[in-house]
């Protein structure tokens, strides 16, 4: 799995989309406060729903930042790269989502148009998101990956994603989108599938998502 994901983040060659579809933000919006709701730092205590981990660690203070009420940002990476290799974290049953969470229940099966869409994603600039939660700030520095430096540089945010655009299948009633994140000594992966809740409608909602942690 980690050289899948080293395939995944060694990308290049990708061109530019103009700019995020009003589904893309809506999409992105709920996904994002979703997981910003997930607050289980360092905790593997009990629970029915899958647990958010990661290591919001102050070297200037020398401790645990994990109950700092003051925190509420969710640090997105400015520029958006959606990963080709994306089927490959599938296998050969490669639409069958295990080990979730939501109302689809631990397994929920993307349709190969909504895969197809998401891997055939291109970069853009994701600045519109900035305008649509108060708690989303953007930033283009690679270095707050680093789960040494991210939680003085960033004394208001909790985590940070590096958001991959979400795919949409044939009639745009089924959404699917996923996000490294951090800060975590080790990769970690966050999964969505969400549902448009009308057909007339820009609102969607999340129906199974899953977080996934590496060594």
């Amino acid at each position: 799995m980690i050289a899948v994901l080293a395939i995944m983040l060694a990308g290049a060659g990708f061109a530019e989309e103009p700019k995020l579809s009003s589904d893309d933000v809506a999409v992105i919006k709920e996904a994002l406060i979703h997981f910003a709701s997930k607050t289980n730092y360092w905790n593997w205590s009990s629970t029915n729903e899958p647990l958010l981990l990661v290591e919001l660690w102050s070297r200037e203070s020398g401790k645990a930042e994990c109950n700092n009420t003051n925190r509420t940002d969710v640090i997105i990476k400015k520029v958006s790269r959606c990963p080709s290799s994306l089927e490959y974290w599938w296998g050969s049953n490669r639409y069958d989502c295990l080990d979730g969470f939501g109302e689809d229940g631990k397994t929920t099966r993307i349709q190969p148009s909504t895969l197809a869409s998401m891997i055939s994603r291109k970069e853009t600039d994701l600045s519109q998101l900035a305008d649509v939660c108060p708690i989303f700030k953007l930033s283009q520095d690679d270095k707050f990956f680093s789960d040494r430096v991210f939680a003085d540089k960033y004394p208001t945010a909790t985590r940070w994603v590096d958001v991959w655009l979400p795919g949409f299948n044939e009639t745009s009633t089924e959404a699917f989108i996923g996000f490294m994140f951090g800060p975590r000594h080790s990769a970690s992966v966050a999964f969505y599938k969400l549902q448009r809740t009308a057909p007339t409608e820009v609102n969607w909602k999340v129906t199974w998502y899953q977080f996934k942690y590496y060594p």
